[in-house]
């Protein structure tokens, strides 16, 4: 992927460049490859847009699901996609063969090279996910990339940040040739699989994940040493690339702006006892951030004063993981019947202080159940 940057160079400055750029790469540098895909009349208009549609993730900043646009037709020219270099014949084409989202993707085979480009990903976070379908048959190399410059009229200034390939000599999906971060693993055939990648452009800091399994974690603006133009803190654009090969099939591409620290409780909740007893309630609790975060867990008891007590002081939990601990209030003796307390549980983020999340939990006295010995139970 690296030679695509000396595109503009020409053929001649192609060859002087062999010895340094990757052969597979070499026919896509100038126009001496003619790109032979078929060309279909457009379905919709070439409006550069970011489509986030009803079936989006929340807080999508971009989504793309390729189901409103006609199966069959090039999305070259739809939604702000495509071919490399403005080229048509570098597209590809909405496909129902096999879909996510009822009821299209998108096929990216033989000379696709599908490109999305973005503006204002400068800083922050996001989470991007895509649902991805290898064929068993599937033959060749296919590509998914993401530049953080990217530009038709002028390819000398583009830069990587994102080269992930998918290897059908060896079943493998890997971390691009001269990667700082090399990683590998098996792919997986003839199913959807989630490849997530979540970049922290404040911390220059990407981390790729296929099937839920970290792929490799590293720098944005230089995971690729070796190119010859600078990275950027910048998400500049997505480039679904076949290199030749057979099918490949993506659907529900998102972008997602997230925060490095999150949290989220499940609750308010209510419950009632006897004075002189506790009553038990569990909560979970969710890491609705980036990082792995530590949260501090606290309570505060109410207008009654009743003790509240966490079954813990603290939980470590990886981004997007959740679990449960339990809290348990304590009924007076002296409590009178009907007295309704409510109690606040806080979950506080460690690595950012300001970050929190509270739970209430309504508590009632109630009666004291009886149960005599014709084995009804009745209150006294």
């Amino acid at each position: 992927m690296i030679s695509k940057y000396s595109l503009a160079l020409g053929v001649a400055a192609a060859v002087a460049l062999s010895a340094t750029v990757p052969q597979h790469r070499i026919s896509l540098i100038g126009e001496a490859e003619a790109r032979t895909m078929p060309q279909h009349a457009n379905g919709h208009d070439g409006a550069s847009v970011r489509r986030v549609g009803p079936s989006a993730p929340s807080g999508s900043n971009f989504f793309e699901d390729w189901d409103s646009y006609v199966v069959g037709t090039n999305a070259h020219g739809q939604g702000g996609w495509k071919g490399w270099m403005n080229d048509p014949s570098a597209g590809a084409f909405i496909d129902d063969a096999q879909s996510v989202s009822p009821s299209n993707s998108i096929n990216i085979e033989g000379a696709s090279d599908l490109i999305h480009e973005f503006s204002g990903y400068t800083s922050g976070v996001y989470t991007i996910t895509a649902q991805m379908y290898i064929p068993s048959g599937f033959s060749g190399d296919t590509y998914f990339i993401f530049e953080n410059v990217y530009s038709d009229v002028d390819p000398n200034i583009i830069s990587w940040s994102t080269q992930v390939v998918f290897h059908s000599s060896t079943g493998t999906v890997e971390n691009y040739d001269g990667a700082a971060n090399p990683g590998s693993m098996p792919y997986i055939t003839d199913q959807w699989v989630e490849l997530k990648l979540v970049v922290d452009l404040d911390a220059d800091l990407q981390t790729f994940y296929y099937n839920g399994t970290e792929l490799y974690s590293g720098s944005w603006t230089n995971q690729f040493p070796g190119q010859t133009v600078p990275g950027i803190s910048n998400i500049g654009s997505i480039d679904l690339y076949a290199e030749g090969s057979t099918s490949v099939f993506y659907d529900n591409i998102s972008i997602v702006a997230s925060t490095p620290f999150g949290v989220d409780l499940d609750g308010s909740q209510s419950g009632s006892g006897a004075p002189g007893t506790s009553v038990p309630y569990t909560l979970t609790i969710t890491n609705t951030g980036s990082s792995q975060d530590t949260f501090d867990i606290s309570a505060t008891a109410g207008a009654e004063g009743w003790p509240v007590t966490p079954s813990v002081s603290s939980v470590t939990l990886d981004a997007g993981e959740s679990t449960t601990f339990d809290v348990d209030v304590s009924i007076p003796d002296d409590a009178i019947i009907g007295t309704v307390e409510t109690s606040t549980v806080t979950a506080t983020s460690q690595g950012d202080p300001g970050t929190s999340a509270t739970a209430t939990l309504e508590t009632t006295a109630g009666l004291p159940d009886s149960i005599f010995s014709d084995g009804f139970e009745v209150p006294n």
